[in-house]
């Protein structure tokens, strides 16, 4: 086991949820802003530092991701990257050339982008495509 209750992110996720700490018993970073939280009961979360959101991520033993359950996932990372690089719908679709209507599909999981979308999308957020489609699923 890491020591990772000194970590920065993690006590970031402690100050918010203080009873979670004895459930914990794991912590790795994910991404510049997001720890991966192994539970207790096995369960496994995702922090994400910056817009201080939680996330239960999909057990592999559940079954494979269905199409719905990657746009939910897929809408997350969107509005965590979108909230790291302060932007707002209309910037994100201005960047990608896109309208506001449909970058607010994606955002809400009604619309799953092309992977040529996934590549604009990842330029204009700064990060590469598998940053926002790679999902943990451990």
């Amino acid at each position: 086991m890491s020591d990772f209750r000194n970590d920065v992110d993690y006590m970031a996720f402690m100050a918010d949820n203080p009873s979670l700490d004895a459930r914990v018993v794991d912590c790795k970073h994910i991404s510049e802003w997001e720890i991966m939280l192994t539970m207790d009961n096995g369960e496994t979360w995702v922090f994400n530092a910056a817009s201080h959101h939680i996330r239960t991520v999909r057990n592999v033993e559940n079954g494979p991701m269905s199409e719905e359950d990657w746009r939910v996932i897929f809408s997350r990372v969107l509005k965590a990257r979108m909230f790291e690089r302060r932007m707002n719908q209309q910037d994100l679709a201005d960047a990608i050339g896109l309208s506001q209507s449909t970058v607010n599909k994606y955002i809400n999981g009604k619309a799953t982008p092309s992977v040529f979308t996934i590549r604009k999308l990842a330029k204009a957020l700064r990060c590469s495509p598998l940053d926002l489609t790679e999902f943990p699923t451990y």
